[in-house]
């Protein structure tokens, strides 16, 4: 892989470009329900539509023209039909239909890749609270098949360094008066995953919602590992809830059928709202989309067949996508820089270290025996004798026969990749050693003396 990008990147990236050129979009494909006039004004931009084939249809609200249009696409996944939702930043008038949607497809998360304002302007509406409670009702409504209300509740809030991880508890409310029935639902009160229906007509689930900070407000970000790490933590906790939820089917005496690799079990063959006790698609959104939306897209299935068949297609997965929603992957700079994460991906170990194990690692760091630092950057730092000037090679050589202690070594070794020229680029800088550099704050932290 890192050879191949050289290659594209050779020549002033010559071949990058006519990859990208060479991708279409959407070719006889039809956006007949986004043109009508009813729904124009649910569409946040103009020239990004929904795709006829492809498009998630809400339940209709009685006889409600364009009750069941919203602007979001199905995206196959890794072996997965319909393995996630694609969909713009929702505006105020599509509030509500953000949630239905959320709800009618059993979608548990959802990964936010803008932030709200960006270079003064509006990116995304914020459709969640920002403490509380928010209802959330149709505009429109039918006696014969009266709308439900939604309410979301923010139950947390965690910030972290690239990212904010918010969990909901979403509601739906019915009119008991209204005759309208509701679909069973289960409720396992072993798991902190609350899924059921209650005799006053409520039926609730909890949500999470993943939103990355850290892409900049022009081109893409500088390092792919805090995307990475970010898209790791989606897969953990989406693991999660689905071992949850399969627990639940267990205990209440249903049988778990097998299912393809991916995101989830793989119940999406329809556009009918799914049952509460399967997990639905990921939804993803940026402010229209397509872009950040299909980098995500991209780079989270691909991983995942990555996983299994140590292989990746950036260039059908976009492509296949862009058969399912136009613009997907809207830049030819996103469009590299899909390349760039997968190098890091393949080159570089991932740099994570868990709260409770931080003390022990920082022991380790600090023997001047060989570490599994060295081990994990040693082939690493071989590979440099190839691409790099023989100054630098023996530079590192030096430093991986010095006897460093650990935390020396990791210190070092990153400014031997910052000062080195992969042919691949400058992503490949491994991240994660910045905080050793600031070595009062592990001394705070661990209450050794750095």
């Amino acid at each position: 892989l890192p050879e191949h990008v050289a290659m594209l990147k050779a020549n002033g990236g010559i071949e990058m470009a006519e990859e990208y050129e060479s991708l279409e979009t959407g070719v006889g494909l039809t956006w007949k329900n986004a043109n009508l006039e009813v729904n124009r004004p649910k569409n946040r931009y103009a020239n990004v539509v929904a795709y006829d084939h492809s498009r998630v249809l809400l339940s209709q609200i009685g006889d409600v023209a364009g009750s069941d249009y919203i602007n979001a696409n199905y995206i196959d996944g890794y072996q997965r039909s319909k393995a996630y939702i694609a969909t713009q930043g929702p505006l105020p008038e599509t509030f509500y239909d953000f949630w239905r949607m959320v709800w009618e497809q059993n979608a548990y998360v959802i990964v936010m890749m803008t932030r709200l304002e960006e270079r003064a302007r509006v990116k995304c509406d914020q459709y969640w609270p920002t403490r509380g409670v928010d209802t959330y009702t149709s505009s429109h409504q039918s006696k014969i098949n009266p709308a439900p209300m939604y309410k979301v509740t923010l139950k947390d809030t965690a910030e972290f360094a690239y990212y904010t991880l918010r969990t909901f508890t979403l509601e739906r409310r019915h009119d008991p008066d209204s005759g309208m029935d509701l679909v069973p639902s289960r409720m396992n009160s072993r798991t902190d995953l609350t899924n059921g229906t209650t005799p006053s007509g409520v039926e609730s689930r909890e949500i999470k919602q993943f939103q990355f900070t850290a892409w900049p407000d022009y081109g893409t970000p500088d390092h792919a590992q805090p995307l990475l790490l970010f898209i790791r933590r989606v897969t953990q906790v989406r693991a999660h809830i689905l071992h949850q939820l399969q627990q639940e089917r267990l205990a209440n005496g249903d049988s778990i059928g097998s299912a393809p690799r991916g995101t989830g079990v793989d119940l999406l063959r329809t556009n009918s709202p799914q049952p509460a006790s399967e997990m639905g698609p990921t939804i993803v959104h940026c402010s229209a989309g397509v872009g950040r939306t299909g980098a995500f897209i991209v780079i989270d299935s691909q991983l995942e067949r990555l996983r299994h068949e140590k292989s990746v297609d950036i260039y059908g997965s976009v492509g296949r996508m862009r058969n399912q929603r136009n613009f997907m992957v809207q830049t030819e700079e996103q469009y590299t820089f899909l390349y760039d994460v997968f190098v890091e991906a393949v080159t570089v170990h991932g740099t994570e270290v868990t709260a409770h194990g931080l003390y022990n690692h920082v022991v380790k760091l600090r023997q001047t025996a060989p570490t599994n630092l060295l081990v994990q950057n040693k082939s690493v730092a071989n590979g440099l004798q190839d691409s790099t000037t023989t100054t630098t090679t023996t530079t590192g050589n030096k430093m991986l026969a010095s006897g460093q202690s650990g935390l020396e070594l990791e210190f070092n070794v990153s400014f031997l990749f910052k000062e080195s020229e992969f042919p691949f680029g400058a992503h490949d800088i491994p991240t994660g050693t910045v905080l050793l550099r600031n070595n009062k704050f592990f001394s705070d932290f661990t209450g050794i003396t750095v």
